[in-house]
């Protein structure tokens, strides 16, 4: 439902009002393509969105992704006290 008007909202707009930064949306569409092995086209049909709108979601949720696998690799080398894990720890 939106907030504003009590009304209902259709997924393609509550997509749009997560925004970019919503990790929760990542989530999904990332397992959705990478787990469920799902086309950028099933998505959209099972999400009721565009197939263009998941292709630039899919791409900005990839990006955020790979940013916070950077700022964490970096975080962890600038860090020498911190023992490595071990494999199956």
């Amino acid at each position: 439902m939106s907030i504003r008007s009590g009304m209902p909202m259709c997924r393609t707009t509550r997509m749009r009002a997560c925004g970019i930064l919503n990790v929760a949306a990542d989530r999904e569409l990332l397992s959705l393509r990478y787990g469920a092995d799902l086309t950028a086209r099933q998505i959209a049909e099972l999400l009721e969105l565009k197939t263009n709108a998941v292709e630039v979601a899919l791409h900005r949720a990839l990006g955020r992704l790979r940013s916070q696998l950077e700022a964490n690799q970096g975080s962890r080398s600038r860090s020498p006290n911190r023992p490595c894990p071990q494999a199956g720890q």
